[in-house]
């Protein structure tokens, strides 16, 4: 089940209510939240644009990223939560990494804060910071930032494979009641 490709692409922010529907209908045991925005871009808050590594920012989409564990902690699903690696693009911006480091250390926090299981995506496919280009032969990410065709097969199946099983039988992080 997919329920955020839609949050920020014209659907409104109502994505709150869609994924607790969503949730209370389809009860999952466990859910995985993925982020993928590297934070190359940037959003209108208190009326200027800005983007991570901006307070005023990083107020506004912590809050946004709070909603989301707490609507997917709320039936008491056990949550997992990855990071986001580096964009490698002669499209990216500069100054991407940088603000790829604030994201991930915000989600890094959160997930503690709020007792949910950080996968740590990011140091998967740019481990010290340089990205590969290839998993078991499989070109990763051939735009730079999209898990597309075999590659998202490989790295799902890499994210599926850490230790999910704390989460399913009520241990370890992630296990929590509704965070606040």
């Amino acid at each position: 089940w997919s329920a955020g490709s839609d949050v920020y692409k014209g659907q409104g922010h109502n994505w709150p209510t869609r994924w607790a529907d969503t949730c209370g209908g389809v009860k999952p045991d466990v859910a995985l939240l993925v982020i993928g925005w590297p934070g190359h871009t940037t959003r209108f808050v208190d009326g200027e644009w800005r983007g991570p590594c901006d307070p005023a920012f990083e107020r506004f989409y912590e809050g946004e990223v709070r909603e989301a564990l707490k609507v997917l902690h709320a039936q008491g699903t056990k949550v997992a939560f990855t990071t986001v690696p580096y964009y490698r693009s002669p499209k990216s911006p500069e100054g991407t990494d940088a603000k790829t480091d604030c994201l991930n250390k915000m989600y890094k926090r959160l997930s503690s804060e709020t007792n949910t299981t950080i996968i740590d995506l990011a140091q998967y496919v740019c481990p010290g910071g340089t990205c590969r280009t290839e998993d078991n032969g499989v070109a990763i990410r051939p735009d730079g930032r999209h898990f597309d065709g075999p590659s998202g097969t490989c790295i799902g199946a890499w994210v599926l494979d850490r230790p999910l099983e704390p989460l399913v039988n009520g241990s370890g992080p992630g296990a929590s009641p509704v965070p606040q």
